[in-house]
């Protein structure tokens, strides 16, 4: 089952182009990404403002900084999420850098062109997956020792890679059954709200309990 393993704390930061101070990302909602410089927001404006030749009013500046946080919000979350994804894989598989081959395997999961898939699988997802999953591949990986295939921190990490891509379809079934349950749920409360306040308009109580599904019908053990 897709369980989840706990998260750990990771920050992914850029220095400032005008302050020399690191921007942490996840908590700079606000950064400003300007030919391929990243800036605070106050930092951005003060550097426009100070300009010594077309320089454009405070209002027009922050139009500017607008704009260019909403351009660049994907790519940075991407920047992000692809930050927690490598650093957590480094630190579960005792690696100083990830091999150079990993790493464009992972580019052709992301942009859908590895050869066992033929969606896209962002980042956010493979390290999701990589988390919910992590008991079974340590079982996966002491069958594989107790049958003399002990495989380098490397060679596991691809391997586990591939074990976790071939398995991403029943993880996107686990998902949209848990979109799918979600809405139920909450159109179940609308239901039960709506049905309470009308028999507490006629003085009935009504004791309503809930009940959660069991998921493992629908999910792949890996």
């Amino acid at each position: 089952m897709w369980f989840l393993a706990l998260n750990t704390m990771i920050i992914t930061t850029r220095k400032c182009g005008l302050c020399k101070e690191n921007i942490e990302l996840e908590k700079e909602k606000k950064t400003v990404l300007q030919s391929k410089k990243y800036y605070h927001y106050d930092c951005f404006i003060e550097k426009e403002i100070n300009k010594k030749r077309n320089v454009l009013t405070k209002e027009k500046i922050e139009n500017l900084a607008n704009q260019l946080i909403e351009e660049n919000k994907d790519f940075i979350n991407e920047i992000i999420n692809k930050n927690h994804l490598y650093l957590w894989l480094q630190k579960k598989y005792n690696l100083i850098i990830i091999p150079t081959y990993v790493y464009q395997k992972l580019a052709d999961i992301y942009n859908g062109t590895w050869k066992d898939i033929n969606i896209k699988i962002p980042p956010e997802d493979i390290l999701d997956m990589f988390k919910r999953q992590w008991h079974n591949l340590e079982q996966i990986n002491i069958s594989n020792i107790n049958k003399g295939k002990k495989l380098s921190p490397e060679n596991r990490l691809n391997y586990d890679l591939s074990v976790i891509i071939n398995k991403s379809s029943s993880y996107y079934e686990w998902r949209k059954k848990q979109e799918e349950q979600q809405i139920e749920m909450m159109q179940s409360i609308e239901s039960s709200q709506a049905t309470n306040n009308f028999r507490s308009s006629m003085g009935i109580e009504q004791n309503i309990t809930s009940n959660e599904n069991d998921l493992s019908q629908y999910l792949e053990e890996i």
